[in-house]
């Protein structure tokens, strides 16, 4: 929660395990579909005060945020091997999308 207090301007926080490169969003959304399968690794704090453009506020001037425990269980580390696909890095969407 306490990152919240930092920026203003952060709605969502996703926590991920050393395996996931935080600064690659492919990697943190496949950890965040393949790893939070439970209602507890999300957690809501309301009344963070907010910027002043946020469409979101309340009136006085306060949202929502969004934490997400994207991390491994314990249980299921070892079933939770990332898939290899061979030649995944030389698709190019265009050739498939007009």
């Amino acid at each position: 929660m306490g990152f919240f207090n930092l920026s203003w301007m952060a709605k969502r926080v996703i926590i991920v395990d050393d395996d996931v490169d935080p600064s690659n969003m492919d990697d943190v959304e496949w950890a965040t579909w393949t790893r939070m399968g439970r209602a507890e690794k999300v957690y809501l704090f309301s009344d963070f005060i907010t910027w002043e453009i946020d469409r979101a506020a309340l009136p006085d001037k306060t949202s929502l945020r969004v934490g997400i425990d994207a991390t491994k269980d314990m249980e299921q580390v070892d079933d939770l091997v990332r898939p290899v696909v061979p030649g995944i890095d030389n698709i190019n969407l265009d050739d498939y999308i007009s």
